[in-house]
C-alpha cells in the first residue's frame, strides 16, 4: 500500500507469501480444529498408534478440503471425498475396542474388590477423592469419587471404560498405572465387579 501511494510497483513477495498461507489455512483448517479438540477424544490420543491416527485424520481433513475447493471452482471430483471416507473408516475400525476374549479371570481365580482396591487407591484416588492430593485437581474431576468401596462399585463401568478400554485414565498416566494393573481391573469388571 505504501509503495502504491508513492507511485511505485509493490513488491509481489508479501502477496505471494500471503496467498501461500491462505492455501495452507484452507487445507489444514479441519485437521487443526480436530487437533485442538482432540483431548476430548481419548480413543485417539491414548491409542498405541496415536501419531498415525492423527496423521490419517489430518490427511482425511485435507482431502475433504480438496473436494470442497474443487467444488467451489465447479470441477469437483468425488475421488478426494471417497479417499477421505475410506481413511476415516479405517481409523474408526482401528479405534474399535478389541474383543477381550480370554482376558477374563480364569475359573477359580475370581478377582475381587479387595484385589483392585490397592490399584484404585494408588492410581486413582490422588485425583478422584473428596480431598484430592494431586496439586492440579482441587476437586475430583467430573465429580467421580473413589474413596469408599461403594463408590468404587458404583463407578465400576466408568473405571473399566477409562482405565482399560480407552486407557485415558489416569490422565497422561500421571500415576503410572501398569498394564498388569489395567488387566486386574479388567478381570474384576468382567467377573462382575463384585466385592
Amino acid at each position: 500500500v505504501a509503495a502504491a501511494a508513492r507511485g511505485e510497483s509493490p513488491d509481489p513477495a508479501p502477496g505471494i507469501r500471503g496467498k501461500q498461507r491462505s492455501v495452507h489455512n484452507t487445507y489444514f483448517t479441519l485437521p487443526v480444529l480436530f487437533t485442538m479438540t482432540s483431548n476430548h477424544f481419548a480413543m485417539t490420543y491414548s491409542h498405541e498408534y496415536n501419531w498415525l491416527i492423527l496423521l490419517a485424520i489430518t490427511l482425511a481433513g485435507a482431502l475433504i478440503r480438496v473436494y470442497f475447493v474443487q467444488r467451489h471452482k465447479g470441477r469437483a471430483s468425488p475421488v478426494p471425498m471417497i479417499a477421505a471416507i475410506l481413511i476415516l473408516l479405517i481409523v474408526i475400525a482401528a479405534l474399535m475396542p478389541k474383543s477381550a476374549a480370554g482376558s477374563a479371570a480364569a475359573p477359580g481365580s475370581a478377582v475381587t474388590l479387595a484385589d483392585v482396591r490397592t490399584v484404585i487407591r494408588t492410581r486413582c484416588v490422588t485425583c478422584h477423592s473428596a480431598m484430592p492430593t494431586h496439586l492440579a485437581f482441587p476437586a475430583a474431576p467430573a465429580g467421580v469419587l473413589l474413596d469408599t468401596d461403594q463408590q468404587i462399585l458404583d463407578e465400576a463401568l466408568r473405571i473399566h471404560q477409562q482405565t482399560v478400554v480407552l486407557k485415558a485414565m489416569p490422565i497422561g498416566n500421571l500415576t503410572e498405572i501398569s498394564e498388569d494393573e489395567r488387566q486386574l481391573i479388567d478381570a474384576w469388571y468382567r467377573g462382575g465387579a463384585r466385592k
